[in-house]
């Protein structure tokens, strides 16, 4: 989420161009100071030349001018997909690669709005969460605990991991997603729709909670299969309705002979 500080309607105009709806607006130095205490933005944005004394605010302050050179120049070097689009990544067994490629599309999408959700539900925390080092809290289940509209309720589950990147992380306690129903989930990957280019998935092979990851699989435009390459693994693909096979490592005769698969080499085909 961004802080745009101006009194300007039509700058709010130009800015949401380049932001969607992924930004508040305060239109006074005081009404910052007080929206920057209740959250965290991923940049506070001033439509003013002289940005010094909004400097105090947040380590993330920047003039409206240096905001869009920066996303202009990002433009530059990523790729060019349709939007909004929303990927499940999953594998036939565990430590397949499923970070290490959502890592790798994370790169390449840096002129897109994206949202990691992790479907890993396990008592003791997600590996995602690990890997990159998140907080105990936010999580899925703060959806629950979050009192007002669906807004409120949806960014009450976000973790802001880098500038366009957004994660809602799983509980550490399945008992922290006990009264979540597939409709809620449906309400969250619907709102996630609207204010997000790229919406990701990560399921693991087999989960606890399989009404909610069938929910995500059946919101989802692309299903991929992440795989290493072993034999035990194709039985399993047998079971799953997946759009793109992708190995980590060159792909055995015996999957290409039955599956289109790619490798980690190709990997930006996921997004076409």
């Amino acid at each position: 989420m961004l802080l745009l500080i101006t009194k300007n309607p039509l700058t709010v105009e130009i800015f949401s161009e380049t932001a969607g709806k992924n930004f508040e607006v305060a239109m006074s130095l005081e009404s910052a100071f007080l929206r920057v205490r209740k959250r965290n933005y991923s940049a506070v944005v001033v439509d003013e030349k002289d940005i010094s004394s909004y400097m105090f605010l947040s380590e993330k302050v920047m003039s409206l001018k240096t905001f869009l050179a920066e996303k202009e120049e990002k433009q530059k070097h990523s790729i060019k997909i349709k939007t909004p689009q929303t990927v499940a990544i999953t594998s036939c067994k565990g430590s397949a690669g499923k970070t290490e490629l959502i890592k790798k599309l994370i790169s390449v999408l840096s002129a897109y709005r994206i949202l990691i959700l992790d479907m890993n539900f396990y008592d003791g925390g997600s590996d995602l969460s690990f890997e990159f080092e998140l907080p105990v809290l936010p999580h899925l289940g703060c959806f629950l605990k979050q009192k007002g509209d669906l807004k409120e309720r949806f960014f009450a589950c976000v973790y802001h991991l880098y500038e366009n990147v957004d994660i809602i992380q799983a509980p550490p306690n399945l008992s922290l997603i006990q009264d979540l129903r597939k409709e809620d989930l449906e309400r969250i990957i619907s709102f996630a729709k609207e204010n997000y280019d790229v919406i990701i998935f990560e399921i693991p092979p087999l989960s606890k909670r399989e009404d909610l990851v069938h929910t995500a699989l059946k919101n989802c435009d692309k299903k991929v299969v992440v795989i290493t390459g072993l034999k035990v693994e194709l039985e399993r693909l047998k079971h799953i309705n997946a759009d793109i096979v992708i190995s980590k490592n060159s792909v055995p005769e015996f999957f290409s002979d039955r599956f289109e698969v790619i490798t980690f080499k190709s990997f930006y085909k996921i997004l076409k």
